[in-house]
C-alpha cells in the first residue's frame, strides 16, 4: 500500500493487486504488538477527533450504521470486547448485544462498519495492534495479512462521518483510544449528533452548527456497453489519398456500437521520391476534421506498403524523416484527438520487418538500429508530450532503452521513454504471435510492467490453438490492453462468442464508484470535505492526461461551481480501488442554498472540455449525464450563512465559479 500526499488539498490512497504498488512494503499492516483488554464496556475514540463510535441513533437494529460523534457516554457508544482463541476480539454494543462488524465479508476498500448478530465471522474479528498511546484496530477481511484498518472517511471531524474498513496507513483517523468505562444502564442510550439511518445519512447538525456527514453506496453496473474515449473496440481504415472518411459512418460508430476509436494508416506510396502533396496534407487534416466532428479519437499510422515481397517499396531515412517534418504541423494540430500514433513509416503495414532500408527481416546493423532510432525521435518531437508513440513489438524499445520497464517513477515524466508504448498486429496468433516476443515470458512480464503506464493495443491476425477466449481474456488482462481491431481478423473475434461484449466492456479502463462520503455543507468562504472510491474494472488504465473535477450545481439558479482536482487517472491501476479525499475552499460571497454535486473527468484539451463526448461515463447505474458529461454523486450539500465557519487550509482546493 502506498499513500500518496498530493497537492490542493487533495490525496489519493491505491490499493492494487499490480505488481508496481508494493504491498509488501506497507510497514503499519503489521505494526506493534497486540493488545490484551478485559471484558468490561469501553469507548473507541478517534485519535484525530477525539469522537466516539456510536451506533447510529441508538438503535437496536441488526445493520445499523456504526458512526462518529460527540461521546455522551450513552450505551450505544460502549462496547464489551471478548478475546477469542486466536488472539481478535469481537465488540458487542452494550445497548443492544450486537457484534461491531464490517457490512460484508469482503476485504474490500470502503465498507462501513455497522452491528449485527454475532457470528465470529472474519468481519466481525478484530486484532489490536499497538500504535504508540493508542490502537490500529484491524478487521480480519484479510485473514492473516491485517492489512485493513478501522478507518474515520476523509478524517472528517463531523457528527456522523462514516467509520470504514480501508487499506492500513497508520495515520490518526485510523488511531483508536480505548477508553473503560462504568457498566451503566443497558438501555439504549443515545449518541450525539449521529445520523439517521439508511444509506445516506446527515441531516441532522451537531459540532458547533456544521450539518451532518452522510455516505452513500453506489450501484456499480457490470453489463452495459457504452463509448468511453481513447478505448475499446476500433474500426480501421486506411486510404492512399482517394477514400475520405465517412462523416455519417464514423458518427454511426459512436451511437450505434458504441465504439469510439478508430485507426486511420496513410498510405505515402505515391510520395517515396517527393514531398507529400498539399493535396494530400489537406486531406488528412479533413480526415482529422470529421472524427472530430463525430466525438471520436484516432490511432494513427503512415506507411508506404504492404508487400511482403522485394522490392518492399518503403523509403529512405531521409524520406521519412523529410515527410514526418511535413507533417508535424497536422498533428501538432489536431493532438488533442489523436489517442496514440503508431511508428509505422518503415516497412510493410509500417510494421518494421519487411523493409528495403531498415534491415530486412529482422537483420538489422548497427546503421539501421540508428536509423530506425531516427525514426521514432523525429514522430516523437512532432507530437506534445503528452502523446505516445508505439512500437511493434517489445524488442524494439528493449534495443532503444533498455530491458527495463518503465517505473512509476518514470511514467508521465516525458521523457522519451515514458512516451513509447506497444501494438500487436497478430495478437492470439501462436504461443509467440508470430515472432512478436522473441521471449515469450519475459517479454509478456516485461509488458505487463510497462502498460501500467503507456498504451497496448493490437489487433488478432490468425486463428490458431492459442486464440481462444480463455487466453484472450487473459492475455488481455495480464498485458493491458486499452484496444483491439473489430474489423480483424473476423475468425478469431466470432470464435469468442458472446465474450466479446466482455471485451469491449473491459478493454482499456472501466471506472466505477463504490461510495462517498461528504459533509453536509458550509459556509461561504469555508471549507467543504469529501471523500471518495472507485473502482478499475477494465484491463487497463486511461494513458492520455484527465482532469477529475468536481461540479457543484445550485440547484435553484442552475450556477455551477468547479474545482479541479490534483488527482491523475492515468495512476486508476485495473483492478485497484482509489480512494480520493478533498478539502474543498468555497470563495466569499457564494451564494446559500443547496448544491447538487457530480464528478467529471473531462478531456483537458480546451477544444474538448466541454464536450460529453470526450468525458468519461462511469460504470454505475443511473448516474451519467450526458448533456453534461459529469456522473451524479447523489448527494446535495448546504451553502449557508447559519453554519459555522471552518476556514479554508493552506492546501485545500478553490471551488470556483464555471
Amino acid at each position: 500500500m502506498r499513500v500518496r500526499q498530493l497537492m490542493l488539498g487533495v490525496s489519493v490512497l491505491s490499493l492494487s493487486g499490480c505488481s508496481s504498488v508494493d504491498l509488501d512494503a506497507d510497514a503499519v499492516g503489521q505494526i506493534g504488538g497486540s493488545i490484551t483488554l478485559s471484558e468490561q464496556p469501553y469507548e473507541i475514540r478517534a485519535v484525530h477527533s477525539g469522537k466516539c463510535a456510536s451506533v447510529d441513533g441508538g438503535s437496536t437494529s441488526a445493520s445499523a450504521r456504526v458512526l462518529q460523534s460527540d461521546c455522551s457516554g450513552g450505551a450505544s457508544q460502549r462496547f464489551v470486547p471478548r478475546r477469542l482463541s486466536d488472539g481478535t476480539y469481537t465488540f458487542s454494543a452494550q445497548h443492544s448485544g450486537l457484534c461491531l462488524a464490517v457490512r460484508s465479508d469482503s476485504a474490500q476498500d470502503g465498507l462501513d462498519l455497522v452491528q449485527a448478530s454475532c457470528t465470529q465471522s472474519p468481519n466481525q474479528k478484530f486484532l489490536l495492534s499497538d500504535s504508540g498511546a493508542a490502537v490500529l484496530i484491524k478487521p480480519q477481511t484479510t485473514g492473516a495479512n491485517n492489512r485493513k484498518c478501522m478507518d474515520v472517511a476523509m478524517s472528517s471531524q463531523l457528527n456522523g462521518a462514516t467509520i470504514l474498513q480501508w487499506t492500513c496507513h497508520g495515520l490518526d483517523n485510523q488511531r483508536w483510544t480505548l477508553v473503560a468505562v462504568g457498566g451503566g444502564s443497558t438501555g439504549g442510550g443515545t449518541d450525539g449528533g449521529s445520523t439517521g439511518g439508511g444509506s445516506t445519512g446527515g441531516g441532522s447538525t451537531g459540532g458547533g452548527g456544521s450539518p451532518g456527514a452522510s455516505t452513500v453506496n453506489y450501484t456499480v453496473d457490470d453489463t452495459t456497453n457504452f463509448a468511453n474515449p481513447e478505448r475499446g473496440f476500433y474500426h480501421h481504415h486506411e486510404t492512399t489519398g482517394g477514400s475520405p472518411l465517412s462523416q455519417s459512418q464514423l458518427s454511426g460508430y459512436r451511437s450505434g456500437e458504441a465504439i469510439s476509436l478508430v485507426l486511420r494508416l496513410f498510405y505515402l506510396d505515391a510520395f517515396r521520391g517527393s514531398d507529400i502533396s498539399a493535396s494530400y496534407l489537406s486531406g488528412i487534416s479533413s480526415d482529422f476534421d470529421r472524427v472530430r466532428a463525430a466525438g471520436l479519437k484516432v490511432v494513427v499510422r503512415f506507411a508506404y506498403s504492404s508487400s511482403m515481397s522485394k522490392p518492399y517499396g518503403d523509403a529512405p531515412r531521409d524520406r521519412v524523416l523529410s515527410h514526418v517534418a511535413q507533417l508535424r504541423p497536422i498533428l501538432q494540430a489536431n493532438a488533442d484527438i489523436i489517442a496514440t500514433v503508431q511508428a509505422g513509416f518503415v516497412g510493410a503495414w509500417g510494421e518494421w520487418y519487411f523493409t528495403d532500408y531498415f534491415g530486412d527481416l529482422g537483420s538489422i546493423s548497427s546503421a539501421q538500429w540508428s536509423d530506425r532510432r531516427a525514426v521514432l525521435d523525429a514522430l516523437l518531437s512532432a507530437l506534445p508530450p503528452t502523446r505516445t508513440v508505439q512500437l511493434r513489438v517489445p524488442g524494439f524499445k528493449q534495443r532503444f532503452f533498455g530491458s527495463t520497464a518503465l517505473s512509476e517513477g518514470e511514467a508521465f515524466s516525458g521523457s522519451a521513454k515514458a512516451r513509447v508504448g506497444h501494438h500487436n498486429d497478430c495478437f492470439l496468433a501462436s504461443p509467440d504471435d508470430f515472432g512478436t516476443y522473441s521471449n515469450v515470458s519475459a517479454d509478456k512480464a516485461y509488458l505487463s510492467a510497462e502498460n501500467l503506464y503507456v498504451p497496448q493495443g493490437g489487433e488478432t491476425c490468425a486463428t490458431s490453438s492459442y486464440s481462444s477466449w480463455s487466453n484472450a481474456n487473459a492475455d488481455m488482462a495480464k498485458l493491458r490492453y486499452s484496444y483491439l481491431n473489430r474489423d480483424y481478423q473476423a475468425a478469431v473475434l466470432t470464435s469468442w462468442g458472446s465474450n466479446l461484449a466482455v471485451a469491449q466492456r473491459r478493454l482499456g479502463y472501466r471506472l466505477a464508484l463504490l461510495s462517498g462520503s461528504f459533509e453536509g455543507g458550509a459556509r461561504a468562504g469555508g471549507e467543504l470535505g469529501l471523500s471518495l472510491t472507485l473502482r478499475n474494472d477494465g484491463y487497463a488504465a486511461p494513458y492520455n492526461p484527465r482532469n477529475v473535477e468536481i461540479i457543484a450545481r445550485h440547484q435553484s439558479t442552475g450556477a455551477r461551481l468547479r474545482a479541479k482536482l490534483n488527482v491523475d487517472p492515468r495512476r486508476f491501476a485495473p483492478g485497484a480501488v482509489q480512494r480520493i479525499d478533498a478539502r474543498l475552499c468555497l470563495p466569499p460571497g457564494t451564494p446559500d442554498g443547496s448544491y447538487a454535486l457530480s464528478l467529471a473527468l473531462p478531456d483537458p484539451e480546451p477544444a474538448l472540455h466541454s464536450r460529453p463526448e470526450y468525458a468519461i461515463r462511469l460504470a454505475n447505474s443511473g448516474l451519467w449525464d450526458a448533456t453534461s458529461g459529469t456522473n451524479s454523486l447523489n448527494q446535495s450539500v448546504r451553502i449557508g450563512s447559519d453554519i459555522a465557519l471552518a476556514p479554508c487550509t493552506s492546501g485545500s482546493v478553490p471551488l470556483g465559479p464555471s
